[in-house]
């Protein structure tokens, strides 16, 4: 069986002793983008998101590549027409969901009381659609 996108792309790296390289030109180590995507994918669980939900992410780098790898972490999708939505703002990054707009920062801090794991296994075609909030 291969391995979820999420693990392979983030876990696998921090534990095969590259936490301290730049992942993904996003100026942000193995390890720190790590701490980062299972926060916010922990965030995500913990309001409902599951496998084969749909979450929209309008971001710009590296914000964007965070937000995919979170929710494909615990094996949502990522794309538009989604209910919960990650866009850019004035005032940075934010979450709509539920008729509220929640800051990035916020969104994060909530997630690092309970990080996800990744799941073991990609839904069908989640890897390709990763990919593509990846810089090339």
């Amino acid at each position: 069986m291969m391995a979820a996108i999420a693990y392979e792309l983030l876990d696998a790296p921090v534990i095969h002793g590259r936490a301290d390289e730049i992942a993904f030109e996003t100026g942000l180590t193995y390890a720190t983008l790590l701490e980062r995507v299972a926060a916010l994918a922990g965030a995500l669980r913990n309001i409902g998101v599951a496998v084969d939900d749909r979450v929209s992410i309008e971001l710009a780098h590296p914000h964007r590549v965070i937000a995919a790898l979170a929710v494909a972490r615990i094996g949502a999708v990522p794309g538009g027409g989604a209910e919960i939505r990650f866009v850019d703002s004035e005032d940075g990054p934010v979450m709509h969901f539920d008729g509220r707009v929640l800051a990035w920062d916020l969104v994060l801090r909530a997630g690092r009381n309970d990080p996800a794991e990744a799941i073991a296994s990609d839904p069908p075609g989640l890897a390709e659609i990763v990919r593509t909030y990846l810089p090339s």
